[in-house]
């Protein structure tokens, strides 16, 4: 439907005018992409928030260890706990003797934290408790992976006793 330049186009008896033209050329581009059906292995995922919120600080970890007193040279079961959150976190763990203030052993990165059916994610790990130390420190603390953001360092102190330690009564001292 081409029309001599000096007369304007119409379209059944109405005439459209220059902006017709413009109009038919028009192009219309979408900002978002139309939501997809398909949700499977290669459908879009949800968005995720891959860093905590800035008013949100990062999350204390949690040391579990064993009650008492611990056995040097003997391995010690550590579970490390933290929330459930959407975001990537890591903690950081080491030990400091507590009379010589020195690193003994770390930073260990823990990083393959899987849920525990309590709403929190935990990670175990196995250190063994080291000589010539009588009382340790556990430190971690908690790094968000996109931001490199710290949470809050938590220590836990425990009492080192050396293996071959006899175990004596009261009345085997005479006291």
């Amino acid at each position: 439907m081409s029309a001599p330049p000096d007369q304007s186009p119409f379209v059944d008896g109405i005439t459209l005018g220059v902006d017709a033209d413009l109009v038919a050329q028009e192009i219309v581009v979408d900002d978002e992409p139309p939501p997809s059906k398909f949700r499977g292995r290669w459908g879009t995922q949800p968005d995720t928030p891959l860093a905590l919120p800035d008013e949100e600080p990062v999350p204390t970890p949690q040391i579990e260890l064993p009650r008492g007193e611990l056995v040097a040279g003997k391995s010690v079961s550590i579970i490390v706990k933290l929330p459930d959150l959407t975001p990537r976190i890591y903690v950081k763990l080491w030990l400091h003797d507590r009379q010589t203030r020195s690193l003994l052993d770390g930073p260990h990165w823990l990083m393959n934290f899987l849920p525990n059916g309590s709403g929190e994610l935990e990670v175990r790990t196995q250190l063994t408790v080291p000589f010539g130390c009588f009382e340790i420190q556990f430190e971690a603390i908690a790094i968000e992976m996109a931001t490199q953001r710290e949470s809050h360092k938590i220590i836990v102190d425990r009492m080192v006793i050396p293996p071959d330690l006899p175990t004596l009564s009261l009345d085997e001292l005479d006291v």
